[in-house]
């Protein structure tokens, strides 16, 4: 319980409701949470210290030439109170120089600041003597000064852009109403000649922060603006209307990692793109935007934001007037650096024999990483897809490597012999189509890569660091066959359907037959060796490479039966495909495998002693090149393969 000492002199919190409950229980209330209070005759005991509790009289004043057990429960009940939110204590607030006119008049403003940390009247006089510079033009610069007016900021200066004309008249008229309220109001124009990165950043330099607005936004103003912040160590705050969406915030301050442009990256272009004419920019959603952005600087200066998320933006849509905020994570092509680390032998061999247990929980983390206006994926759900005989799952990730807004990858529709199975698969591809922009991008600039085909660069990722270099080699596999075969035409030698004795592949031939289908399998020529399987029905062929038989018959069989299931989805690139493959011998029977399935440490090790076998090695990179990558996953790799030289 909080230690109490009889000066203190205690005041409910405004927000505190408390009902008497049938059990002789006494049931709280506030914007933080609830709380229950028990004992004989709470109800009574409440009823008469909680008016008490006003702020105006000390505990020793409360308690004075009263039963030492009466005193006792005094002190417990607010000591309780006191505990869980309910009271605060005013004799260590500190004081201000506020006349009783200004308290009265913002007092809505200081009884926030006394629920959310004490000091009220303190924290609501540092507001006031902040320096602010608005930045704007028409009904937006309007709106922000009659927001910061109206907050109790009322000394400020303000900058009239060249977007839209401005009714003078109109900001007069708010400047006179609100001088009716508060005699200090004052308000003064900057008029500089130009305004060039070098005309702003001396222009902001007297000032604390810049709230910046537009309606038809500048990329090219509003990036010289936030630099200049950057350089002056200046708070920067944006309320604009980007394409057909209001987006308010991130709030950018010296020390936060919030920016810009990680918030414009991050943001998705099918999100903000709408009908114009059903989506039109009104004063309505300015004066939004401007209250959302003038109560974050109010927050920020006030320090009840401590403890919030910086890195979020406010999307309101323009047609309903419905806003919410939108979490975003920092981008990782921002900074300058971004570079992917080679692995040596030891390193991975370290990395994989101090591995723990798998990282659990991808589908909650997937779910995670899904937001329609600001996630790694826009979409990952299995929407209106068939689930019989495979299931289905789509993912739609977005292009990291766009400037911004940014543009969504195309959407890949992933098979799965259970639905855990498809959604997995879904995630884990969706996050190497993400990874894979990136690593192709530094590819393409990195003089390291210039011997190396980009799209023989595999991505894989993976629960543990095992699957996600098993699933990198395997894509680099399917990749450099992919590249080897173009043009040409695959051959195989066809198999007995009838020596498949995998109970998942007897599933998949089954669901064939059921769908009208008679599949013919062929076993192509080994890569490197690694089983290659293919696949015929009546939409062609579908192939794929594993590093392990069974594996890759599985696969083949999936793909193929998928393209029967749903002919129309969009298949990802580490599906092998062909018109015809050229069938030769005659046909061979399927080897039987052990039941008992190897570990991917296992099937890694063996698949690293193969390609030793065809004078290969992998080259292993961490791809993992953003934190949550690394935290969320058991292991993001990129892997190409290097020809050894036999000694």
């Amino acid at each position: 319980m909080v230690k109490l000492n009889p000066s203190m002199r205690i005041k409910v919190k405004r927000d505190t409701v408390y009902l008497p409950d049938s059990d002789g229980s006494v049931y709280f209330r506030n914007n933080i949470g609830t709380f229950r209070m028990k004992g004989d005759m709470i109800e009574r005991w409440v009823d008469q210290l909680m008016p008490m509790f006003n702020g105006e009289y000390t505990l020793a004043q409360l308690t004075d030439d009263l039963p030492e057990e009466y005193q006792q429960q005094i002190y417990q009940v607010a000591g309780t109170l006191l505990q869980n939110g309910f009271l605060q204590d005013i004799s260590r607030e500190k004081p201000h120089e506020l006349s009783p006119e200004i308290i009265s008049a913002y007092a809505e403003q200081i009884e926030f600041l006394d629920q959310f940390g004490g000091s009220g009247g303190y924290l609501f006089q540092k507001y006031r003597t902040e320096k602010v510079l608005i930045v704007g033009a028409g009904s937006f610069l309007l709106s922000i000064a009659h927001a910061l007016l109206e907050s109790g900021c009322v000394q400020f200066h303000y900058v009239i852009t060249n977007e839209a004309p401005t009714k003078r008249e109109r900001l007069d008229a708010i400047i006179e109403h609100a001088r009716r309220k508060d005699p200090h109001v004052k308000l003064e124009e900057l008029k500089p000649a130009s305004w060039g990165i070098a005309e702003w950043s001396e222009a902001i330099e007297p000032f604390s922060a810049v709230l910046y607005t537009s309606a038809q936004v500048n990329k090219d103003e509003i990036s010289v603006i936030h630099s200049a912040c950057r350089e002056r160590k200046k708070v920067f705050v944006p309320a604009v209307c980007l394409m057909q969406k209001g987006i308010a915030g991130p709030l950018i301050h010296p020390e936060s990692e919030a920016c810009l442009e990680s918030a414009w990256r991050r943001l998705h272009r099918q999100t903000l793109c709408a009908d114009p004419d059903q989506h039109p920019f009104s004063m309505t959603a300015a004066a939004m935007l401007a209250n959302v952005a003038v109560f974050e600087w109010f927050k920020h200066v006030t320090g009840v934001n401590d403890n919030e998320d910086e890195n979020k933006v406010y999307v309101l849509n323009l047609e309903t007037l419905e806003g919410s905020w939108r979490s975003f994570l920092p981008h990782p092509m921002v900074k300058e650096g971004m570079r992917l680390e080679v692995l040596d032998r030891k390193e991975l061999e370290s990395r994989l024999s101090n591995e723990t247990e798998p990282k659990e929980g991808l589908q909650s983390l997937f779910q995670s990483w899904t937001s329609s206006d600001t996630g790694i994926f826009h979409s990952w759900d299995e929407g209106e897809l068939t689930q019989l005989p495979l299931t289905q799952c789509n993912v739609t990730a977005v292009d990291p490597v766009s400037e911004g807004p940014a543009e969504l990858m195309p959407q890949i529709v992933c098979p799965g012999y259970t639905h855990e199975e498809a959604r997995r698969e879904a995630g884990l591809l969706g996050a190497e189509m993400y990874v894979g922009r990136m690593v192709n991008h530094l590819a393409a600039i990195d003089s390291a890569f210039r011997n190396v085909g980009n799209g023989n660069i595999g991505v894989g990722a993976g629960e543990t660091a095992a699957e996600g270099l098993n699933r990198a080699l395997r894509h680099c596999l399917t990749l450099t066959y992919a590249a080897d075969m173009k043009g040409r035409q695959p051959t195989a030698r066809p198999v007995h359907t009838d020596t498949i004795a995998d109970e998942r592949c007897q599933f998949y031939i089954r669901s064939f037959t059921t769908l009208g289908e008679k599949p013919t399998i062929a076993k192509g020529h080994e890569v490197f060796g690694f089983s290659v399987y293919w696949v015929e029905t009546s939409t062609g062929w579908y192939g794929s490479i594993g590093l392990q038989e069974r594996e890759a018959l599985r696969s083949a069989l999936m793909y193929a039966l998928q393209q029967i299931q749903t002919p129309t989805n969009q298949m990802s690139k580490y599906v092998l495909t062909a018109q015809s493959v050229g069938l030769t011998g005659e046909a061979i029977e399927v080897a039987r495998n052990s039941v008992q399935k190897e570990s991917e440490k296992e099937v890694w090790k063996q698949a690293v002693e193969v390609l030793a076998l065809h004078h290969l090695s992998p080259r292993v990179m961490n791809a993992a090149m953003e934190p949550f990558l690394e935290e969320d996953l058991g292991g993001v790799f990129a892997l190409l393969l290097s020809r050894e030289v036999p000694r």
